[in-house]
């Protein structure tokens, strides 16, 4: 997930999240590694939930390094030339359309719309006889299992 938006990517890529500490060099994110931490998402969260778990764990990555920082002591790991995605900021809007006669699976619509939840940025979109719509979705948790809304209440109901 390199170059803009990986908290977007990562979601609609099914790629996984992380953080990394890199030196800079003329490319797009391919200078050499310092450190790396995996960002662990669930299906409840959005574009923004990512952005702002990476943040924090990037700012701790940081801190905890800090001293190696400045004491000059940075391992330089080389990345794996192609390995990993790049994308770059004009990608995001044609990603975020919804194909209304496009086939697709509900977990690749699913990660589309929330991977695009990041008020106040624009959010998935579609549009239909000459009207665009804004797409948005909630998704939580409603406990353990494969069992569905109703049959847990059928169960409930048995107790």
């Amino acid at each position: 997930n390199r170059g803009k938006n990986p908290n977007f990517w990562c979601l609609v890529d099914g790629t996984p999240c992380g953080v990394s500490l890199h030196y800079a060099d003329p490319g797009v994110d391919t200078g050499d590694v310092v450190a790396q931490e995996r960002l662990e998402v669930s299906w409840e969260d959005t574009g923004e939930t990512v952005y702002l778990k990476a943040r924090d764990l990037m700012i701790d990555l940081f801190v905890r390094r800090f001293e190696d920082v400045l004491a000059g002591r940075l391992p330089r790991l080389p990345q794996r030339g192609a390995a990993g995605s790049v994308h770059r900021s004009g990608q995001m809007e044609e990603a975020s359309r919804i194909d209304l006669d496009r086939s697709c699976t509900a977990r690749e619509l699913f990660n589309i719309i929330r991977a695009r939840m990041f008020p106040p940025h624009p959010t998935a979109f579609f549009s239909d006889q000459g009207q665009t719509y804004s797409v948005q979705i909630v998704i939580k948790r409603t406990g353990g299992g494969d069992a569905g809304p109703a049959k847990r209440r059928a169960g409930e109901a048995d107790e």
